[in-house]
C-alpha cells in the first residue's frame, strides 16, 4: 500500500460526502459551501447555525496533517490515498440509494445501503472528535495486528509510540 501522498489538508468527512449536502449543489466545487452548527449546550443537546452563509467545502471538515504518519519538508505519508478509494462512490452510492428509495424500487438495495453504511462508519473513525468513543466501540480488537506484509508497514506506523 502507498502511503506517501502530498495532501496537507485533509477532511474527516469526505468532500464528496459534503458536497451531497451543500447548500449551493449547482455551484463550481470551489464556490460550494456547507451550513455548520454549533453545539451550544451538551447536557440539553442544543445546536445553533453558525454562519448563515455557511462555510467553503474546501476548509470545511478538516485540519492540516489530521491522517499523516510522516511529514518532512514537502514530503508526506498519510492515509488519503487510503480514504479515497471510499470516497470516490459516496456520491454514486448515496444517490442510488436514494432514487431507488423514492422510485420505491427496494428490490436491491443491499450494495447502495453496504456502500453508505461504510462511508459513514468511516467517517466515524475518522472524526477527531470521535476518539473516545472510536476507541471503546474498537475495543479489545486495537490488540489485533495485520500478518499481511503488504500492509504490515502502514500498520507499524499507526501503532509507534
Amino acid at each position: 500500500m502507498n502511503i506517501r501522498n502530498l495532501t496537507k489538508n485533509q477532511h474527516w468527512v469526505s468532500q464528496a460526502e459534503q458536497r451531497l449536502n451543500s447548500i449551493n449543489p449547482l455551484a463550481r466545487p470551489d464556490k460550494q459551501r456547507i451550513y455548520s452548527l454549533i453545539v451550544s449546550d451538551r447536557e440539553t443537546p442544543t445546536v445553533m447555525l453558525e454562519s448563515a452563509n455557511g462555510h467553503k467545502i474546501q476548509r470545511s471538515l478538516a485540519c492540516t496533517d489530521l491522517f499523516s504518519l510522516d511529514v518532512a519538508g514537502d514530503k508526506r505519508a498519510n492515509l488519503e490515498t487510503l480514504f479515497q478509494r471510499y470516497e470516490e462512490s459516496v456520491s454514486q452510492h448515496s444517490r442510488s440509494l436514494i432514487q431507488k428509495v423514492s422510485e420505491q424500487n427496494f428490490a436491491d438495495l443491499k450494495r447502495p445501503l453496504l456502500n453508505v453504511f461504510v462511508s459513514k462508519f468511516l467517517n466515524f473513525l475518522r472524526n477527531p472528535y470521535c476518539v473516545e468513543k472510536v476507541l471503546n466501540t474498537v475495543g479489545s480488537t486495537a490488540d489485533f495486528y495485520l500478518t499481511d506484509s503488504s500492509h504490515r508497514a502502514t500498520f507499524d506506523a499507526l501503532n509507534r509510540e
